[in-house]
């Protein structure tokens, strides 16, 4: 097995030489931080909860006073609902968010606690966002994290991962 294999298709260009010539040029998967192309470019609040099916519509959130930051490397519609729906304000912030504002807004009571999301790519290529998220913890700031965002908590915290055979999900 050689991991996941770059290919190439085209309705244009027929030779198979020209083709693996314009491949070998393409950028490989692992050298392309695909976060800052899905992530949002501003700060935003969500408001809307689970979908009511009764009502053909989002609940919306409710006054709270636990807020939450979620560090968008990529986040899910659904997982943003289902924060606002457990009863968190929840906030959500570029990729490229600075650590130090987080942490001074934790220490001015303004947050809670932050959140990080799941995303594509490798989070070994993430360099930046490590830096950022080890200031996080370095400052002990309660984070909690799904996908992409639990990786990062291991990298930060000095550990490495590497990709599974094949899809992990709960107990396989």
């Amino acid at each position: 097995d050689e991991g996941a294999m770059m290919m190439i298709a085209s309705t244009e260009i027929s030779s198979k030489e020209e083709l693996a010539a314009k491949l070998a040029e393409s950028p490989r998967i692992e050298d392309i931080n695909y976060i800052k192309e899905v992530s949002t470019k501003e700060a935003y609040v969500h408001k809307n909860g689970a979908w009511n099916h009764e009502k053909k519509a989002y609940n919306k959130a409710v006054m709270s006073d636990k807020k939450v930051v979620v560090v968008d490397f990529g986040v899910k519609r659904n997982i943003l609902n289902e924060l606002v729906e457990s009863g968190l304000e929840v906030e959500v912030v570029p990729s490229t968010f600075k650590a130090d504002d987080l942490i001074a807004r934790f220490e001015a009571n303004e947050i809670g606690g932050i959140f990080l999301s799941n995303g594509p790519g490798d989070p070994l290529t993430l360099t930046e966002e490590k830096e950022q998220v080890q200031k996080l913890i370095n400052a002990n700031i309660p984070m909690f994290a799904i996908c992409l965002g639990h990786q990062m908590l291991s990298i930060a915290h000095g550990h490495d991962t590497y990709k599974l055979p094949f899809g992990q999900h709960g107990g396989n």
